[in-house]
């Protein structure tokens, strides 16, 4: 069963702030350690980077990460973005709700959320 995103304003042209924009490129790396770096301290403790070693040859796979929306600050002070994970082999592109949230001065991703079919 698809899982239908939340209801996002589209835009032409997103504006992400750039304190957003790295842990947003970092979902799109070809390394671990980067993608690693990004994720939030609780997300860590659930994905270790020996798992996303482990996942190598699928980040290899992903081409690009853009955002199609604007981001949305949510009520706990989290900020959500959907984005779209694009591959190098030809496959259509996936959506993901990216949910990111400051730890120590710094944006990191706490969560994402894959919808699979048309948005």
């Amino acid at each position: 069963m698809a899982t239908v995103p939340p209801t996002f304003e589209l835009t032409e042209t997103p504006t992400i702030p750039k304190e957003l924009e790295e842990p947003i490129e970092a979902l799109g790396s070809r390394d671990p350690e980067t993608a690693f770096e990004a994720l939030s301290s609780s997300l860590k403790e659930k994905l270790p980077l020996s798992d996303l070693k482990f996942q190598e040859d699928w980040l290899e796979g992903i081409e690009s990460v853009e955002p199609v929306t604007n981001p949305q600050e949510n009520p706990d002070g989290t900020v959500s973005v959907l984005v779209e994970v694009h591959f190098k082999d030809g496959l259509e592109p996936l959506q993901s709700l990216v949910t990111l949230i400051k730890e120590e001065g710094e944006w990191k991703i706490l969560s994402t959320e894959i919808y699979y079919g048309p948005p």
